[in-house]
């Protein structure tokens, strides 16, 4: 590794002290993560992985999912007649486990789609809530369209592309909510009527150039309109159409001369209409159809001479229908067509006798179904088909045999594996190893073909277990039973024929043991071995005749310890090695003669470390070793040759951005600017398995990328940052700075492309963000006026400016002085 990654920075200031002195920190370095070779077969989960282990070419995890799912993004297409894993069509990221993701899509002619929602990158690149995604899968590098919010709706006449959502400025031009785009360049057009409220749905009728909204609005280019309206989408004038509803809209379907709405109103083309309603389109009158229901309406189907409609309702028509029912089109009649589901519906599609339903429910009757599920048209249970999604489906369309869903998941058509699963390595797919847990999976160790659990379970494999278990590594097969703990196991060390295990309980089958105890494997009962810690262990590692603790404890074995023990592996006592933390400690490796610590820290000894430091164990001395990273806490450190790769809930790395949550430094504490993963949320736990680091945590996306829960990175093909491509592609200078009302942001552009302009707070929060896309080569400037993204001046003090432009970015660090 000592050739793999140069580095340059240049530093003003003093690091050491935790302060930079200085106003300008300027760093060039290249890619956004593409470089260290992000592996796109592995699977991902619908919630969070809080710990990895690997062996035997198989990846065990566990953590708080029910779901493994290839890694589509949040817009994939399924083959309905092969059933083949789902392809992904532009790689679209979500911003969280539930949040974001694409709401709309629209067909563009030629075999690839128009795709709107909340994301900020799609196929590895930046893009803002809209993409065009080509046949191919690729995202359309030359299409320019962006907003500045959710966009909920989007629909296309001939070349042009109509949206709707809750924006403000298209192509950063004021767009009140509603839009029209030139869908072969994504240039804005003139078409401007604009909303007093949120568009929620939108359908068009090209034979008429007319389009139909839906949303919370009341009133569009300035008239009187309650929730509903018709444009014309060639003038923008308002049409004559006017059923006055009296809430909002969150489902349409044009039928004819019939238009089907669903929401949350009372009223409805001029009759009482609780949350369904039919209109005649000449009229705007709402038709002889009448089915109420208690809750919500979100998407609406018509099949025939039948109606279903899906949503968060417990009753239609008065009769019991959990979320999806269906009714005679005419009438509204309630049908004897039951599906039962447990949680809301969003998006409905059909194929011959099948209804395919999408949204946020995990069963439908007695099987378990999640989010996506196949229901007969003819019995109303579930098919035996199962594609079950990481998170919400929000849209579905059928093309043919294929079906095309669309939401806030960042994989669709996978198994589901309740908290603890295996994947095959490299392939990335999940295997057939399904023992399940009741409940959060905290930590796994494995032992030969044994695999031991701690977690806050009390059943594993259907059995009863409590806290501790253990399973077969190769078929899942519960083991007997283990000693069980009054409380939760956070953490497991083993040690040949030991287990040592940590977390919250006070006792073991009964008898004291404070927080820290360990089971002899020769016969599987609880050892006599007893440091008895005062408050939770997170943290162990056995090294031959000593064991290191790690916690939030203050004593053991009733000798003050502050969050750091080392006790004797055969006598239970602590030994004289009393270092000082001010905060907890989550992890504790050894690596070469060294010991390196992680967690929540500030202060070692009375000397500042970024939530990490090493001693040397036989010396007992404190390294210089320091990571500084800025806030939250460091959860884990894994080694690779003279790198050691950290993962966390930190902001940055020596104020570096690019090393949030997960990051690389060199045994000297230097800062590996050849790895920047850009990892979005918290990560729990690092596992280097041959050449490749495996990555567990709360995180919905990596290297911009839809990898949620769980990630891969191939570190013998990382790119090497080196001088020359750090001078490459983006040059930048600032002035002034310091500054009081604005300052410049000069850059030239080696090549033509999308620049990306983020302001950063120093607790790592990104306070600003702007998207220029169809820039040419050459030099430019942007400015940055102190306001946040929703325009309000930001405190005086110190921000760091990045700018981002294909694989080449910038980062400066400015003071604000008014």
């Amino acid at each position: 590794m000592h050739d793999r990654h140069a580095r340059t920075s240049v530093w003003i200031g003093t690091a050491r002290t935790g302060r930079y002195l200085l106003a300008i920190t300027l760093l060039l370095f290249a890619s956004d993560g593409r470089g260290q070779s992000l592996d796109p077969q592995l699977w991902v989960t619908d919630d969070e992985v809080t710990c990895i282990a690997a062996k035997s070419g198989v990846l065990f995890l566990g953590g708080n999912f029910q779901v493994v799912a290839p890694a589509t993004g949040a817009l994939a297409e399924i083959d309905l007649d092969t059933n083949a894993q789902p392809r992904s069509l532009g790689r679209i990221t979500t911003e969280s486990f539930s949040l974001g993701g694409v709401y709309s899509f629209v067909a563009d002619g030629t075999g690839g789609w128009f795709a709107a929602g909340y994301f900020t990158q799609a196929d590895g690149s930046e893009v803002q809530n809209l993409v065009h995604v080509l046949a191919d899968g690729s995202v359309d590098p030359a299409w320019t369209a962006t907003a500045n919010s959710f966009v909920r709706a989007i629909g296309r006449v001939g070349s042009t592309l109509y949206i709707g959502g809750e924006f403000t400025q298209v192509n950063r031009t004021e767009r009140l909510r509603l839009a029209a785009l030139d869908a072969n360049s994504g240039a804005l057009l003139p078409w401007n009527p604009g909303a007093n409220g949120n568009i929620h749905c939108m359908v068009t009728d090209p034979p008429t150039s007319t389009l139909y909204l839906g949303g919370l609005f009341t009133s569009i280019n300035g008239q009187s309109r309650g929730f509903v309206a018709a444009i014309d989408g060639n003038t923008g004038d308002l049409e004559a159409f006017d059923p006055g509803g009296d809430g909002p809209i969150y489902s349409m379907r044009l039928d004819g001369n019939r238009l089907c709405v669903g929401g949350l109103f009372r009223q409805m083309g001029g009759q009482p209409r609780d949350n369904l309603a039919i209109l005649d389109l000449d009229t705007a009158a709402a038709t002889a159809f009448h089915c109420s229901t208690d809750d919500r309406v979100q998407a609406i189907l018509v099949d025939g001479t039948t109606l279903y409609f899906g949503g968060e309702f417990q009753l239609a028509g008065s009769v019991p229908r959990n979320r999806l029912a269906a009714a005679d089109i005419s009438s509204g009649q309630i049908r004897p067509w039951d599906p039962d589901l447990d949680g809301g519906v969003s998006a409905l599609a059909v194929l011959d006798t099948t209804i395919y339903a999408g949204g946020s429910f995990h069963a439908v009757g007695n099987e378990s179904r999640e989010r996506l599920a196949a229901i007969s048209v003819n019995s109303g249970l579930a098919t035996s088909w199962t594609a079950h999604s990481t998170g919400e489906v929000r849209r579905l369309r059928r093309v043919g045999d294929l079906l095309i869903a669309a939401g806030s998941f960042a994989g669709v058509g996978g198994e589901r594996r309740s908290r603890l699963a295996s994947i095959e390595i490299p392939r990335g797919v999940v295997t057939g190893w399904n023992p399940g847990a009741s409940a959060w999976v905290y930590d796994l160790a494995l032992d030969g073909s044994m695999l031991y659990v701690g977690g806050s379970f009390f059943s594993i494999a259907g059995q009863a277990r409590s806290f501790l278990a253990a399973v077969h590594a190769s078929n899942g097969n519960l083991v007997g039973p283990l000693p069980s703990p009054s409380h939760p196991v956070k953490t497991l060390e083993l040690n040949q024929d030991q287990l040592y295990f940590g977390g919250t309980f006070t006792s073991v089958d009964g008898i004291s043991r404070g927080h820290l105890a360990m089971v002899d494997l020769s016969d599987r009962s609880l050892s006599p071995w007893d440091p008895n810690a005062d408050g939770e262990v997170e943290a162990i590692l056995a090294d031959g005749n000593r064991v290191y603790a790690g916690g939030t404890f203050s004593a053991v074995g009733g000798q003050p310890r502050a969050h750091f023990a080392q006790i004797d592996a055969a006598t239970a006592e602590v030994t004289t090695f009393a270092p000082q933390f001010n905060g907890s400690l989550q992890c504790i490796v050894r690596t070469g003669s060294l010991l390196y610590c992680g967690g929540a820290f500030t202060q070692v000894n009375s000397q500042s470390r970024g939530r990490g430091a090493a001693f040397d164990p036989l010396s007992q001395l404190l390294r210089p070793w320091d990571p500084l990273c800025v806030s939250g806490s460091l959860n884990d450190i894994a080694s690779y040759g003279d790198t050691f790769f950290l993962g966390g809930s930190f902001s940055s790395i020596a104020w570096l951005t690019g090393t949030s949550n997960l990051g690389a430094v060199s045994a000297a504490g230097n800062v590996d600017l050849g790895f920047l993963p850009w990892t979005g949320a918290t990560v729990n736990d690092l596992v280097v398995y041959g050449e490749q680091l495996f990555v567990a945590g709360t995180f919905s996306r990596s290297s911009l990328r839809p990898q949620s829960g769980v990630a891969a990175y191939d570190l013998d093909r990382m790119t090497a940052t080196t001088p020359a491509q750090l001078g490459s592609g983006l040059r930048l200078s600032v002035d002034p700075n310091p500054w009081t009302e604005a300052t410049r942001i000069g850059f030239e552009l080696e090549r033509g492309g999308t620049l990306s302009l983020e302001v950063f707070d120093l607790a790592g929060r990104r306070v600003r963000h702007e998207l220029r896309r169809g820039l040419g080569p050459g030099p430019g400037w942007v400015t940055w006026d102190g306001k946040d993204q929703d325009g309000r001046p930001v405190a005086r003090g110190t921000y760091l400016l990045r700018l981002r432009s294909g694989g080449a970015q910038s980062s400066v660090k400015v003071t604000l002085l008014r």
